[in-house]
């Protein structure tokens, strides 16, 4: 299969704690990825992720996070405080 795998990295960066079981079906229901009416299979996606380099993730991340300082910093944010109520885990 030829996917797009800039997307594919792009969304392993950001999957977080989600098992790659949920991720394909998430993927799946969205259409996201798909190349010839088919997404990854969760198989396909562990093992790209198994292929990233620890030191690459950590500079990703890095560099991510960064970008998303900036992107909320312009909004004059407090970037380290978090909300205090039950709907913080529905972001």
């Amino acid at each position: 299969m030829r996917y797009n795998w800039k997307l594919i990295l792009a969304v392993l960066l950001c999957k977080g704690a989600l098992p790659f079981s949920d991720l394909e079906r998430k993927l799946r229901e969205r259409g996201y990825c798909k190349v010839d009416g088919r997404t990854p299979c969760d198989s396909e996606l562990h093992y790209v992720y198994s292929q990233i380099r620890g030191k690459w993730l950590d500079k990703a991340l890095e560099h991510m996070d960064d970008k998303v300082t900036a992107l909320y910093a312009k909004f004059n944010e407090f970037l380290n405080e978090f909300p205090k109520n039950e709907n913080w885990t529905s972001w």
